[in-house]
């Protein structure tokens, strides 16, 4: 029986310390505090590499290598050129 109500008072301090966490990140995300780590920016050499990858000049580990990234982050690189670009072309007018 007094296990009972331990676990409940557990159980109830457990719910209270999740809602005072939930309130504290919807607060930080009014602000406009971003969470997570900062994205990678891209070396001034992405243009010319990605190009070279492109023409099939070097592989994406060589591309990944000469910006010193990962391929994961070259291709999450290569993945949003491509999706702005297709983004670009559906609004633009002129391309009917």
């Amino acid at each position: 029986m007094q296990a009972q109500a331990c676990d409940v008072v557990y159980v109830k301090s457990i719910d209270n310390i999740r809602q005072r966490q939930a309130e504290g990140i919807a607060s930080a995300k009014a602000r406009g505090v971003r969470f997570g780590r900062p994205p990678i920016k891209r070396p001034k050499s992405y243009g010319k590499t990605k190009g070279a990858f492109l023409s099939g000049e070097i592989t994406r580990k060589e591309a990944a290598s000469r910006l010193k990234v990962s391929v994961t982050t070259f291709d999450k690189w290569m993945a949003e050129d491509d999706f702005a670009a297709h983004r670009k072309g559906a609004d633009d007018p002129t391309d009917v």
